[in-house]
């Protein structure tokens, strides 16, 4: 794989040593990333070259060696997390954690809907029951920006229908409600960020189903 920037370029006085440790021309840098980049690489069994032109830029290839470790089955391995068919409801206020959620859950055949404050989620989900088309679960973000969180959420989410099944999601490890989720009324909790095997053993558990 080869990078190509088009900045300054590398004086060829430098380039035998852009990789050695503690090496820089920057006047608050460390001279730590290309060395670490390189060490990475390495002990991976690959390498790394540069060539540099000034005024041109940089383009640094770095190399590493085929895998002679069996494939795994992935089909076998995604069929585990397609067990979805079910509605959920989420709240999540930063777009690029919601992207990633809407596609996983799509990819696990869930269907979601998505709100960036509780204000709406109540909104969404009182209008749901009245429709008679309920949400099976929702994930509420503890923490969001400029309106309701999942806390709160939570406690009027319970005064609309006891019964509702939820996942608490959080980046903050500390987060009280993420050690004793239960005493808020979540069933699980879902630690920011996640993969999509994560995802789908919450919800597993969420549906009895591990």
């Amino acid at each position: 794989m080869s990078i190509t920037d088009e900045g300054t370029g590398i004086p060829e006085a430098h380039l035998s040593r852009v990789f050695d440790p503690f090496f820089t021309t920057k006047t608050k840098g460390n001279g730590l990333g290309l060395s670490s980049s390189y060490s990475i690489i390495k002990k991976h069994g690959g390498w790394v070259d540069v060539i540099s032109e000034i005024g041109e830029g940089s383009t640094f290839t770095f190399f590493l060696p085929i895998s002679d470790m069996t494939s795994i089955d992935k089909k076998a391995d995604d069929e585990s997390y397609t067990d979805g068919n079910s509605r959920i409801l989420v709240l999540e206020d930063e777009e690029i954690v919601a992207n990633v959620c809407r596609d996983i859950l799509t990819a696990i055949a869930y269907e979601a809907q998505f709100a960036t404050t509780g204000e709406n989620i109540l909104k969404e989900y009182s209008a749901a029951m009245e429709f008679g088309s309920s949400y099976d679960a929702v994930i509420l973000d503890l923490t969001v920006k400029g309106g309701m969180g999942g806390e709160i959420t939570m406690e009027r989410l319970l005064a609309l229908d006891p019964q509702v099944k939820a996942i608490a999601s959080s980046g903050y490890a500390h987060d009280p409600i993420m050690a004793n989720y239960s005493l808020y009324g979540f069933q699980c909790v879902l630690p920011k960020p996640y993969r999509i095997e994560e995802l789908s053993k919450a919800l597993s558990k969420l549906f009895n189903k591990t």
